[in-house]
Protein backbone atom coordinates (compact mmCIF):
# COMPACT_ATOMS: atom_id res chain seq x y z
CA UNK A 1 0.00 0.00 0.00
CA UNK A 2 2.52 2.19 0.86
CA UNK A 3 4.41 1.57 -1.92
CA UNK A 4 1.73 2.39 -4.22
CA UNK A 5 1.43 5.53 -2.69
CA UNK A 6 4.58 6.78 -2.78
CA UNK A 7 4.57 6.58 -6.87
CA UNK A 8 1.26 8.81 -6.67
CA UNK A 9 2.66 11.19 -4.62
CA UNK A 10 6.08 10.97 -6.60
CA UNK A 11 3.96 11.75 -10.10
CA UNK A 12 1.95 14.59 -8.23
CA UNK A 13 5.21 16.13 -6.59
CA UNK A 14 7.13 15.84 -10.35
CA UNK A 15 3.85 17.73 -11.80
CA UNK A 16 4.59 20.69 -8.98
CA UNK A 17 0.88 20.03 -7.08
CA UNK A 18 2.39 19.49 -3.77
CA UNK A 19 3.81 22.95 -2.04
CA UNK A 20 4.65 20.72 1.11
CA UNK A 21 5.27 17.58 2.43
CA UNK A 22 6.09 16.15 5.96
CA UNK A 23 6.44 12.70 6.74
CA UNK A 24 4.30 11.64 9.87
CA UNK A 25 6.46 10.03 12.45
CA UNK A 26 7.86 10.95 16.19
CA UNK A 27 5.24 12.77 17.63
CA UNK A 28 2.50 11.98 15.24
CA UNK A 29 0.09 14.14 13.14
CA UNK A 30 0.07 16.59 15.23
CA UNK A 31 3.89 17.31 15.57
CA UNK A 32 3.88 17.13 11.30
CA UNK A 33 1.24 19.65 11.33
CA UNK A 34 2.88 21.82 13.67
CA UNK A 35 6.27 21.28 11.26
CA UNK A 36 4.04 22.31 8.08
CA UNK A 37 2.89 25.05 9.57
CA UNK A 38 5.84 26.42 11.13
CA UNK A 39 7.96 25.58 8.50
CA UNK A 40 5.47 27.24 5.73
CA UNK A 41 5.03 30.33 8.21
CA UNK A 42 1.18 30.37 7.83
CA UNK A 43 -1.62 28.98 10.46
CA UNK A 44 -4.23 25.69 9.74
CA UNK A 45 -7.32 24.93 10.67
CA UNK A 46 -7.35 21.32 10.61
CA UNK A 47 -10.25 18.88 11.37
CA UNK A 48 -9.74 14.98 12.57
CA UNK A 49 -13.50 14.58 11.52
CA UNK A 50 -12.20 12.71 8.12
CA UNK A 51 -9.25 11.15 8.84
CA UNK A 52 -9.07 7.91 7.58
CA UNK A 53 -8.11 5.35 10.19
CA UNK A 54 -9.63 3.64 13.22
CA UNK A 55 -9.14 5.82 15.86
CA UNK A 56 -12.27 6.76 18.40
CA UNK A 57 -10.30 9.47 20.56
CA UNK A 58 -8.56 12.72 19.31
CA UNK A 59 -5.12 11.88 21.22
CA UNK A 60 -4.66 9.15 19.55
CA UNK A 61 -6.03 10.42 15.89
CA UNK A 62 -2.93 12.86 16.81
CA UNK A 63 -0.48 11.12 18.17
CA UNK A 64 -0.69 8.17 16.57
CA UNK A 65 3.05 7.19 14.77
CA UNK A 66 2.15 4.66 12.38
CA UNK A 67 3.99 4.09 8.83
CA UNK A 68 2.92 5.12 5.70
CA UNK A 69 1.34 8.48 6.49
CA UNK A 70 2.45 11.64 4.94
CA UNK A 71 1.10 15.74 5.35
CA UNK A 72 1.16 17.66 2.78
CA UNK A 73 -0.21 20.96 1.31
CA UNK A 74 -1.90 21.68 -2.22
CA UNK A 75 -2.81 24.60 -3.60
CA UNK A 76 -7.11 24.73 -4.35
CA UNK A 77 -6.05 24.77 -8.18
CA UNK A 78 -4.42 22.13 -8.09
CA UNK A 79 -6.70 19.78 -5.72
CA UNK A 80 -8.87 18.25 -8.55
CA UNK A 81 -5.51 16.69 -10.36
CA UNK A 82 -3.86 15.70 -6.89
CA UNK A 83 -6.92 13.76 -6.29
CA UNK A 84 -7.03 11.54 -9.52
CA UNK A 85 -3.42 10.98 -8.87
CA UNK A 86 -4.02 9.63 -5.50
CA UNK A 87 -7.58 7.98 -6.35
CA UNK A 88 -7.11 4.19 -5.09
CA UNK A 89 -5.19 5.09 -2.19
CA UNK A 90 -6.02 6.49 1.48
CA UNK A 91 -6.20 10.25 1.97
CA UNK A 92 -8.05 13.19 3.17
CA UNK A 93 -8.39 16.75 3.04
CA UNK A 94 -7.85 17.47 7.13
CA UNK A 95 -8.41 21.28 6.33
CA UNK A 96 -7.23 24.33 4.74
CA UNK A 97 -4.08 26.41 5.53
CA UNK A 98 -4.76 29.97 7.03
CA UNK A 99 -3.79 33.56 5.77
CA UNK A 100 -2.92 34.12 9.04
CA UNK A 101 -0.79 32.71 11.89
CA UNK A 102 -3.56 30.30 14.25
CA UNK A 103 -3.44 27.01 14.55
CA UNK A 104 -6.79 25.09 15.32
CA UNK A 105 -7.05 21.52 15.33
CA UNK A 106 -10.61 19.89 15.41
CA UNK A 107 -11.38 16.88 17.14
CA UNK A 108 -12.84 13.76 15.88
CA UNK A 109 -16.72 14.87 17.06
CA UNK A 110 -15.76 18.37 15.72
CA UNK A 111 -14.65 20.24 19.36
CA UNK A 112 -11.61 22.56 19.47
CA UNK A 113 -8.96 20.60 20.98
CA UNK A 114 -5.82 22.55 19.54
CA UNK A 115 -6.03 26.14 19.32
CA UNK A 116 -3.14 28.68 19.58
CA UNK A 117 -0.60 30.48 17.14
CA UNK A 118 2.46 29.54 15.20
CA UNK A 119 4.24 31.84 17.61
CA UNK A 120 3.33 29.47 20.60
CA UNK A 121 4.21 26.17 18.35
CA UNK A 122 7.90 28.31 17.37
CA UNK A 123 8.60 28.74 21.28
CA UNK A 124 7.61 25.31 22.50
CA UNK A 125 10.22 24.00 19.81
CA UNK A 126 12.95 26.12 20.68
CA UNK A 127 12.85 25.86 24.36
CA UNK A 128 14.25 23.51 25.85
CA UNK A 129 11.86 21.69 29.17
CA UNK A 130 12.44 23.59 32.06
CA UNK A 131 13.04 22.34 35.59
CA UNK A 132 13.21 18.89 34.87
Amino acid sequence: KNKKLYEALAQCIQEGLVASGQSVHRGGLAVALAKTASGGELGMDISLEHLSGTATRDDFALYSESAGRIVVTVAPAAKERFEQLLKGNAFAQLGTVREDNGFVVRGLQGNPVVQTSLDSLLAAYKTSFQGY
